[in-house]
This record gives structure tokens, sequence and C-alpha cells, in this order.
């Protein structure tokens, strides 16, 4: 009978309450107008173990979205917001200015963290009830940022209708956050216990002591940090251009630098690492000693690593101090470059100098950012999860941003979301089956050509290009639409100035 049929599945699903109702009880339970009485904002302090590091961490934030969140620890760290720019000082003291994934994520974690998600006079969000998360104990909020970048579940208690748990979707996995104890010392509600589980599995705990309002200050706490760090300098009776370069069969870029005063070996110059790396047994014949724990995103997934104690490192002219090092187990490229690699030169080293590569000349030069004469034109850089990108256009009318990646031999490597939003492999017959190999693993995808694509008012035609599937991984971003590799950079001079905000491409030599 239909009526057995329709029992099949058990009890009728209960009515949820609208998201109306659900942001109305959440923002009585978390004190908003309390929150929202003191416009210059509140001062957060507290004790944290984050990435294996204990420290302390402060937040100024006001009602309106403006925050500065500060960490210290072995590995310090800045982030804010002044209403239009988001910016960060990274654990070497280097500023910059965050867009695409890096600026939502940053607004995204912060607003979400600290209650300013709840104005209900500003609905930054779309947020929807997620009856399939949902159970007798919580209530879960799908929450989203509509530009892109930042999605998170939410899942709030049923009793009390203050959050629990906040679960971060990322391209690469989950981080969770278990809000485990709160209190209202200014008359709004406060996650005083905070445990948070990154995507390797590692572990970080907060702890709030104080919060207290905001003083009327002389000048504006959220400006952006632009004092750049004092450890680099130039020497002026060593040349621009690298002595020694090593273009592999695949394209990659090798250099030596000298590490503590010594040979360093074989380094890949990659502008796509987020952080200068050494190779674990590398770092210990240096008596490099680890220390913390962090999650690494590579081409294949995730994997977890340490830091490592630094010294001098030197390239060409530039001469670095004491900036620390990211382990990472770099035996998986010997048998690739056909050479030992000890290391990665990545955004430390682009942030302090202009690099300019030619892949065809097999030469690299270390430009010193104060006196550099730069090439005429250019294209502007911004910055996403510290790898400089540009705006691109191709085949169909498209445009957006594209990370540009000297680790990577390919032209360009189009991202699974991409792939998917835009058809771009949709009836194609004439695609072939490769492997990507990176950190993490090995990626597949499809490789086949691209009507045209355009860089820096250069247009390639028929270029062969990858797209990817949908995987979980560095590249399955989707603010960034893909990767340009150095297979596009043959037959130019590719100039990168992180420190100007410019690239630059000259033909080669």
């Amino acid at each position: 009978m239909v009526v057995g049929l329709a029992c099949v599945g058990g009890p009728p699903a209960r009515p949820e309450p609208s998201t109306a109702i659900v942001l109305d009880k959440m923002r009585v339970a978390f004190g908003w107008r309390e929150f929202a009485s003191h416009d210059l904002g509140w001062m957060i302090h507290g004790s944290s173990n984050e990435q294996g590091m204990n420290g302390a961490f402060s937040q100024m934030l006001n009602p309106r979205g403006l925050f500065v969140s500060e960490a210290r620890s072995e590995l310090p760290s800045i982030y804010g917001y002044n209403g239009e720019i988001v910016w960060a000082v990274d654990h070497t003291g280097m500023p910059r200015q965050t867009a695409l994934g890096s600026r939502a994520m940053q607004l995204g974690m912060t607003w979400v963290g600290s209650g300013v998600w709840l104005d209900p006079t500003n609905q930054r969000f779309e947020i929807a009830v997620d009856p399939e998360h949902s159970d007798d104990e919580v209530l879960a909020l799908d929450v989203r940022l509509p530009e892109g970048g930042f999605h998170c579940t939410i899942a709030v208690d049923r009793l009390t209708w203050l959050g629990k748990e906040i679960v971060v979707h990322l391209p690469a996995g989950e981080r969770r956050i278990q809000l485990q104890e709160y209190a209202a010392p200014q008359g709004f509600q406060v996650a005083t216990k905070v445990r948070q589980t990154g995507m390797s599995g590692e572990v970080s705990n907060y702890s709030i002591e104080s919060v207290a309002p905001m003083p009327l200050l002389a000048r504006n706490p959220y400006e952006p940090r632009t004092q750049r760090p004092l450890d680099t300098r130039f020497l002026q009776e060593v040349p621009a251009e690298l002595a020694k370069v090593r273009i592999t069969d695949s394209g990659h870029i090798l250099v030596r630098p000298r590490i503590a005063r010594q040979d360093g070996g074989w380094f890949l110059l990659d502008s796509g690492a987020g952080m200068n790396c050494l190779d674990p047994e590398f770092a210990d014949t240096l008596g490099f000693e680890p220390f913390g724990v962090v999650s690494v995103i590579g081409v294949g997934g995730v994997k977890q690593a340490s830091f490592r104690r630094g010294q001098q490192y030197e390239l060409g002219p530039m001469v670095v101090s004491g900036t620390p090092w990211l382990e990472l187990d770099l035996g998986i490229l010997e048998p690739l470059f056909g050479v030992e690699i000890n290391g990665v030169l990545g955004h430390d080293t682009f942030a302090r100098a202009g690099i300019e590569i030619d892949l065809d000349a097999g030469r690299v030069w270390v430009q010193n950012p104060d006196t550099w004469i730069r090439p005429e034109g250019g294209t502007p850089l911004v910055l996403d999860q510290k790898t400089p990108c540009v705006e691109c256009s191709f085949v169909g009318g498209h445009q957006g941003w594209f990370r540009l990646d000297t680790g990577s031999d390919d032209t360009v490597t189009f991202h699974g979301p991409t792939v998917q939003r835009l058809g771009l492999m949709k009836n194609r017959t004439d695609l072939v089956s490769v492997k990507m190999a990176g950190v993490g693993g090995v990626r597949r995808g499809k490789r086949g050509p691209l009507g045209w694509f355009e860089l820096d008012g250069k247009r390639f035609q028929r270029l062969p290009v990858t797209f990817l599937s949908l995987a979980q991984g560095a590249l399955n971003d989707s603010m960034a639409l893909g990767n340009i590799g150095g297979g596009l950079l043959r037959g130019y001079r590719v100039s990168v100035d992180l420190p100007g905000g410019k690239l630059f491409l000259t033909p080669s030599e």
C-alpha cells in the first residue's frame, strides 16, 4: 500500500525553524545588542598553543567588522582589515595585502569566530539551515561568502543557541573548530576555550583571558602595516646574475644558494611555494633544529610537517638573516630532476627581491628592489596564499586570476572547480590522460589544446594545457582559475616584482 511505502524511510523529518528565526535566537543568545553597544569595539587577549608552540594572542575588532589579530610565538603573525584592505604580516615580518581566497578566508574566519557575522544590519553571508547535518542536539547552518572563498558549517546547540563547532571547508580538506566553553564578561558571549584541528590532524588550543572595551586611540589601529623587515641586504660587489643555474629537462629552475655560509647544493626556485623549504636530511646536516607542526598543502593533498630554525642564506647579491624554514621531504624530486634537491626557495625569497628568469637562456637574476631599473609596462600582481597571481583571459571570453608558479613545468593548469564550472572538458574527444606529481601525492587530469590564452598582452594560440578534475589539494581552489607554469614562459625574460606588485614579460635575448 502507498501508506506503507511512505513509512519505509522512518518517521517524517522534523520541520526546522527558518533561517531568520534561527539567527534571531542566536543574536539574543550571543548578546548582539551588547556587542554592538560599544562602537569603538573590543580588545581581546589570551594564550595559545598553536602549531605546536606556546604563545599569546590579541584581537581588536568592532561591530562594523574591522579587526586586527596578532599571534605572538616563535612564528609571530598579524592580520587585519580596515574596511577596504585585508592585510597581513608574516612570521618573518614581511607585510602583504591579501587577495582572492586568502582575503575571503581571513574575513570569513574572523567574522564567524567573533560574532560579527550575526550583524542584522549588514548581511555579509549567505546563510541557510542545513537539515542534512542537523540532529536532535544541534542545528546546522551552511554559511558562505557570496563572492566565494569561504564556506563553513556551524553546528548550533539547540538548548543554548550558541555555536558548538565550526567546520571550515577548504580546497584541500576541512578545519574543525570546537567552541568548548563560554563566558560573558562584557554582556555578550565569548568562546573562552577553543580547540582547532587542522587538515593534517594537528591540534591548536586557545584560551581567552580578558575582554575589554577599546579605548579611543590617536591613530587608526586597523590600517595596514607596511614596514618591511630589516633582515635583508644586497652586496654591491656581487652581480645580480647568478653564476650557477640549471634548467632541468622538465623545465624547472634550479639555483645554488649559500646556506649558513656554505654551498647549499641545488634548490628549486618556486614562486608557488609559500615559504622557503629544506629537506629534513639536509637540515640535519646543517644542525637546524625542528620545531612546531603545520599542514602542508600540495598538488596531491595535505601532509604534516615541522619548521626548522634557520641561519643566514645568500642568493647572488642578496643576504637574508635568520628566517625559519619549512621542513619538506623532497626525495620525490630527485628522479624527476636528475639531481639531489636540498630545498626550495619560495615566497620568502621572492618577497625580498626582484627575481628575473630566462628559461631559454638558462639565466636568473636577483635584483635589489630599491635600485632595480624595471622593464616598462607590466601587469599587476596580487598575492593569494603567498603566491603571485595575474589576471588573464582565454578562449570563450573568460577572464580571471591565475597563480604564477615557477615550480610547475606546465603551460596552464586549470583548477578542477574552473573546469567543472566552465565545462572546459565537455564534449572533448581530443584530450589525453596525464599525471601531476607534487607534495601530498599525484593528481590526474586531461591534456589538450586551448584555442588561445592571453597574459600581459601576449596571446598564445593553440596552447597545450591541463584540465584537472575535482579532488582535494592546492589545485582545487575556485577563486584562482588555474596555474601558470614555466611552459608558458618560454621565449620571455620573466621579471617577478613582488615588492612592486608587477609582472613583466620581455622577449628572451
